[in-house]
């Protein structure tokens, strides 16, 4: 059933015109685009496509003889590490990785994962990273690759923590420190990699507290940190901070925001941070919120086509439950999203990477098929000045890569699915580590993308199946000329 024809039941056939109108395109938003999911990938030589719909597993796929066996198009699988598993975050510098992972019981190896792909084929351990903020570091860890240093901040502790990765195999701690006040959760560098910028969050809080809030850490000196502003807005004037990104001069953040009061993101001046102006100030610019997603996870500033863009991703859709998407017209879970910023004190909403798993008009199907979480996670691009490709963890969707020079129209070009684990023992490092022991695994979910590498890869991190490099056929690279 089409969003048209569910918004008729829901109104009736009795009525005025005019409230009729209203109730047909009541279930999307105003002013922003209609719901399409992109066009599909046509799948070259070498590819297992997957069955269903678009980013969905059928009950055929999950319980065929071939379920080891990743579901592919135009991906193919080079090396993997699994480890102990990861949880959601990762950086890269040179030709190491670095894994976030999780504190779960029965570690033997705790802290963050560092990896050696120099041989893409054969990642290898050198080294775990145990300093307070590394043993847990959620969506904190952040590379920068200019002044070759690492940053975490501690899930939930006020803990930070700075490396020296000039030696990428042989992190050297510079500075671990404890912050007042902060429970971390996300953060990233300023592209100079002279400040970084955290945000506190703990989804618990009813109502925010003083934890809610953005800060910006000093590193010019990376053997002696330190905090030089905080933000902490009025509690419910803007919604719960979740993660922040900077603009390419560092005079931006885009704050996503999330939780029941709001979801979006926020776009603030950091010139007075950025400038080192004394008693530095978080300025507000503007507020962009949409009521038709949830748990909204990123807003990357990019430029597309010479434009600036921010490229947000919603971890949930806009309803507690299928069937309440469902009833309400609603995408049944988030994705991608392109914001036009040229009045960034009114972006507008141009384009979607919606996949037909994610839409709407097929309620029914998704509402009969196995529970799964099909949500945009964190997405990657391969230059963040002008993008033309776009690589997204689709959490239980998997991988899913996109062409985007059109941000109005993308299309997908690209997936890798890794296999589901089922009831294998759960890895004490992974995400999972928090669910009962025995649980089954219906996919293997992706939430970070680390990025495109040289020679056509891409490194990304699964919560069951640890770090993988998936490279691109020749065919689709053949085929798609000016992307490559």
């Amino acid at each position: 059933m089409t969003t048209r024809n569910r918004a008729l039941r829901r109104c009736g056939a009795g009525g005025v015109v005019a409230l009729l109108i209203w109730c047909i395109w009541s279930a999307i938003p105003a002013g922003q685009p209609a719901y399409r999911p992109v066009s599909k990938a046509e799948c070259g030589p070498g590819s297992r496509p997957e069955s269903g719909l678009q980013g969905h597993k059928t009950a055929a796929e999950r319980f065929s003889a071939g379920e080891q066996t990743s579901y592919n198009c135009n991906l193919e699988l080079v090396g993997r590490y699994q480890g102990e598993g990861a949880a959601w975050d990762m950086g890269i510098l040179d030709a190491c990785a670095y894994i976030g992972t999780t504190d779960g019981p029965g570690r033997r190896n705790r802290g963050t994962l560092v990896l050696d792909v120099a041989d893409s084929t054969m990642p290898t351990p050198v080294a775990y990273l145990d300093s307070p903020s590394f043993i847990e570091p959620n969506e904190s860890l952040a590379v920068h690759a200019g002044r070759k240093l690492l940053a975490a901040t501690k899930f939930h502790q006020g803990n930070f923590d700075v490396y020296d990765i000039s030696e990428c195999r042989r992190p050297t701690l510079k500075s671990s420190i404890k912050l007042s006040g902060i429970e971390g959760h996300a953060g990233n560098f300023a592209p100079d990699g002279r400040n970084y910028y955290g945000t506190s969050w703990r989804y618990e809080d009813r109502p925010l507290s003083p934890l809610n809030s953005v800060f910006a850490i000093d590193v010019s000196e990376p053997s002696t940190p330190r905090e030089i502003a905080r933000w902490t807005p009025e509690q419910y004037t803007v919604g719960e901070i979740h993660h922040v990104f900077i603009n390419a001069d560092g005079t931006r953040a885009y704050v996503s925001l999330m939780g029941p009061t709001a979801n979006g993101f926020l776009v603030i001046d950091l010139s007075e941070i950025q400038t080192r102006q004394a008693d530095p100030q978080f300025r507000l610019i503007s507020r962009v919120v949409w009521k038709d997603g949830g748990n909204a996870q990123s807003a990357m500033p990019v430029t597309i086509g010479g434009q600036p863009y921010v490229i947000s991703t919603d971890g949930a859709g806009a309803s507690a439950s299928l069937e309440a998407a469902c009833g309400q017209g609603l995408p049944l879970y988030g994705f991608a999203r392109f914001h036009d910023m040229r009045d960034e004190r009114n972006p507008k909403l141009v384009g979607m990477a919606m996949l037909e798993a994610q839409d709407p008009a097929h309620c029914e199907r998704i509402l009969n098929g196995p529970p799964m979480k099909l949500s945009g996670m964190f997405c990657a691009v391969e230059d963040p000045s002008d993008v033309k490709l776009m690589a997204c963890g689709y959490y239980d969707a998997g991988l899913r890569v996109f062409d985007v020079r059109d941000p109005v129209r993308p299309r997908e070009i690209a997936y890798f699915k890794p296999p589901a684990r089922g009831k294998e023992p759960i890895r004490p490092g992974s995400w999972y580590s928090y669910r009962p022991p025995g649980s089954e695994r219906m996919a293997d979910p992706i939430p970070f993308v680390g990025g495109f590498r040289p020679g056509g890869e891409l490194w990304f991190m699964s919560h069951d199946g640890g770090f993988h490099v998936v490279r691109f056929t020749d065919w689709i690279k053949s085929a798609e000329r000016a992307l490559f």
